[in-house]
């Protein structure tokens, strides 16, 4: 544990995703790390036979709170539970780096854990998604955010 009572630590295993891991980074810095004191980002390079791992550990010489694990590929449940195994937040927030879940309304979820929830969710509502063009060109499915206020102690 962290000795800030507000540190979050995000866990995003990652498996051949160099077209894509970036804007995932950033979707995490802007919305999450920059948001939450004392966050770190740790992300888990599954075995990756791309650039993928190259390109996180570009990004973690950038950024301090990002933290990379490089381990064998062992499948998703083994990565995170790899990055489970060396956070360091007093919360935990997993995430797949695919960027379905928008991070855009991350701060009313960590508003409510603030106020004392005991878990927060994100839960997309259907199978059918809307898709927004980026400005980068690239697109992202956007799922509604869900919080269940029923968690509270």
């Amino acid at each position: 544990m962290s000795a800030s009572p507000t540190s979050l630590s995000v866990i995003m295993p990652v498996y051949n995703e160099q077209d894509a891991i970036q804007l995932a980074i950033d979707d995490v810095q802007r919305c999450v790390l920059d948001v939450v004191p004392g966050s770190e980002l740790v992300v888990v390079n599954d075995g990756s036979k791309d650039a993928t791992g190259q390109m996180l550990d570009q990004a973690a010489s950038q950024d301090p709170r990002i933290r990379v694990i490089h381990k064998p590929n062992g499948g998703h449940g083994s990565a995170l539970l790899a990055g489970l195994a060396v956070a360091g937040g007093d919360y935990l927030f997993l995430i797949d780096s695919d960027r379905q879940i928008p991070l855009d309304d991350f701060h009313a979820a960590w508003a409510e854990v603030m106020q004392g929830t005991d878990a927060v969710f994100g839960v997309r509502q259907s199978l059918v998604a809307d898709w927004t063009q980026l400005a980068d060109g690239s697109f992202r499915m956007d799922y509604d955010f869900v919080l269940n206020p029923q968690a509270k102690a």
